[in-house]
């Protein structure tokens, strides 16, 4: 009987079982942390078939093979996966890591700094010297001297045995931000000193060469002096210092030395003047201040009165000397309150002190020369306080005539200092005017003239040594002018103003409008404020200057002196320029103006110059007479 064949197909086991997944492991990654912007992976894998694929982030799947790099990465956190083609749905691995912005690169090392705070002279005869420094961002510091070689070193740091010559030390600073160098160049000089220099002495204030004042004072400037004696007439020489003091001279001539002594040797100034005696023309009377006015009363032309010491007060003059005068002389201790001389004429006040208290009220006058007063002569007179604190007025038809102010002070009023309105006849000579008080905001002017003819103002020294008062501070609209020709409220003319010294610090030390027949010669006008020297204003005609030092600048308004010849000057002029004739340019500081008295020195070169023009001297400030060749054609 036949069977049934079965034939049995054997399959290998592993066929008949499932396929084992794909496996795949990350063997290189990033720091989970970093700065950097760039990532490297690499992985091993097993039962892949085909490609795997790469994710970052949410970016699409990508074929990959290790190792993968990716780069420009933005800081942030990132994932990377991979899986097999298969499942991407479920990664065979995945990272995370974040990549943190980059620290800032650090700032770069400030650079060192290094300075002297000790060297030698620049010039020295010392054979050794010490430098000492500091230093900012140095971590060490090298020095070397002259061409040899540098070395560390440190603050202080001497030298010694230094020859004779020019020598250079450089310290140099070092660190993280580069170096920095000191230098400094000294001489050594030969141990012989050089020769001192010879000192001087010159004076400043002496009393006038013949007076009959029996006291004198003395004041004097010296250079590389260190002590100074003097001695009076044939008496012996002793330490004295500036000013210097004499009374109860005797009448007769005397002779003043002062000495100067330093390392460079000795100079001498001396100085000549002769005491009169004082002799009355007529009787001398006495007065006391209860029995003033009736001494004067009784007095007659030629008689003097003297106020003996005390307090008096305002002096209203009760009668006139139409021929002859009368001299009220005061002794040195007696204070007068004010004078009016209330239209009484013919007297001379000599050697009095007349003062009150500086006021705002613009009526109170120290010393009132009120027209129609004639023949009023001060002297020797210390005057000060008021709002004006010299006046001459004159109403019309009643003006003051022949009035005169000479080898006075006159200072501290509140206005003016001198004021004239209404008088024809003037002579204001060797003053010193100086110094009012800045209480209102007034005008504050040495000299203010209206209604004036026939005014001589000469070798006065007018000057403002600083501003005192509520209103010091103001503009030269209100510290006024050093002389103020205000002819355009009252016509001014026929006025020589000669041989003064005036110094303005901060108005204007001569200012005119107005006027007619002016001549200005051998002043110096000096201006530390708004800089202006000289204003010609409006309406003059026959003006003329010459043999003046400029120290500032001048303007004008387009009206020009007759006469400009001569003068030293500084600065610039609206429109004058061209019309110069001859004159010398002078620039910078003078140097030949004592400062401490306002006077000009030896060495000015105005007081070389000078001469005589309508029949009037025009003397220096010690009265001494000059000459000018180069003006001898025109006059």
């Amino acid at each position: 009987m036949l069977g049934t064949l079965v034939v049995l197909t054997l399959v290998p086991a592993l066929a008949l079982a499932a396929r084992d997944p794909a496996s795949v492991t990350i063997t290189s990654t990033p720091p989970s942390s970093t700065t950097s912007t760039s990532a490297t992976f690499t992985w091993t894998a097993t039962n892949v078939n085909g490609n795997l694929w790469c994710r970052l982030d949410s970016g699409s799947p990508e074929a990959c093979t290790s190792p993968t790099t990716y780069s420009d990465l933005s800081p942030g956190t990132h994932s990377f996966a991979i899986s097999s083609q298969q499942k991407w749905s479920d990664p065979s691995a995945s990272f995370t890591w974040t990549i943190s912005a980059p620290a800032p690169a650090p700032a770069p090392a400030a650079p060192p700094t290094i300075s002297f705070s000790t060297t030698p002279p620049a010039s020295t005869t010392s054979t050794s010297a010490t430098f000492a420094w500091t230093t900012t961002n140095a971590s060490g510091v090298s020095c070397k001297l002259d061409g040899g070689a540098a070395a560390a070193c440190t603050s202080p740091t001497s030298l010694s045995s230094l020859s004779v010559g020019s020598h250079t030390f450089v310290a140099t600073a070092t660190g993280s931000g580069g170096s920095s160098s000191a230098s400094y160049t000294w001489s050594v000089t030969s141990s012989t000193p050089s020769p001192s220099p010879a000192p001087t002495i010159s004076f400043t204030q002496t009393p006038p060469t013949s007076t009959t004042s029996t006291s004198a004072t003395f004041a004097w400037t010296t250079t590389d002096a260190t002590s100074v004696s003097c001695k009076l007439d044939g008496g012996a020489a002793s330490a004295c210092t500036s000013p210097t003091s004499f009374g109860s001279l005797a009448t007769g001539t005397h002779t003043f030395a002062a000495t100067a002594s330093g390392s460079g040797g000795s100079a001498t100034a001396s100085f000549t003047w002769t005491v009169t005696a004082w002799t009355p023309s007529g009787n001398v009377l006495s007065a006391t201040p209860s029995t003033v006015l009736t001494t004067i009363a009784q007095a007659a032309a030629g008689d003097t009165v003297v106020l003996q010491a005390g307090s008096y007060a305002k002096l209203v003059l009760p009668r006139s000397f139409t021929t002859g005068r009368v001299t009220l002389k005061c002794d040195s201790s007696a204070t007068i309150a004010g004078v009016d001389t209330n239209g009484q004429s013919g007297y001379t006040f000599q050697d009095c002190r007349v003062a009150i208290p500086a006021s705002t009220d613009s009526s109170v006058r120290t010393v009132e020369n009120r027209g129609p007063s004639q023949n009023i002569t001060w002297q020797h007179c210390t005057i000060s306080g008021g709002f004006v604190t010299w006046d001459v007025y004159g109403a019309s038809g009643q003006w003051a005539r022949n009035i005169a102010l000479v080898d006075s002070d006159v200072f501290g009023g509140a206005g003016d200092l001198i004021h004239t309105n209404g008088v024809d006849g003037l002579r204001i000579e060797h003053n010193a005017i100086h110094d009012p008080q800045h209480l209102t905001a007034e005008h504050h002017d040495g000299w203010q003239a209206q209604y004036t003819s026939n005014a001589q103002f000469v070798r006065n020294v007018v000057y403002w040594t600083s501003g005192t008062g509520a209103y010091s501070g103001e503009t030269s609209n209100y510290l006024g002018q050093g002389i103020m020709l205000s002819g355009n409220a009252g016509a001014v003319s026929n006025v020589y103003i000669a041989n003064n010294l005036i110094h303005h610090y901060n108005g204007r030390p001569l200012n005119m409008n107005g006027t007619s027949g002016v001549q200005i010669v051998n002043n110096t006008f000096q201006n530390s404020g708004d800089g202006v020297s000289v204003t010609f204003g409006s309406n003059l005609s026959g003006v003329e200057v010459w043999n003046n030092i400029l120290q500032t600048a001048w303007t004008d308004t387009g009206i020009q002196p007759s006469f400009f010849e001569d003068n030293w000057l500084t600065g610039s002029s609206s429109g004058w320029l061209g019309n110069v004739k001859g004159s010398t340019y002078w620039t910078g500081d003078p140097g030949f103006v004592d400062r401490s008295s306002y006077k000009l020195t030896s060495t000015s070169p105005a007081r070389g110059k000078g001469l005589t023009r309508a029949g009037t001297p025009a003397n220096d400030l010690d009265n001494n007479a000059r000459t000018s060749p180069v003006l001898a054609a025109r006059i």
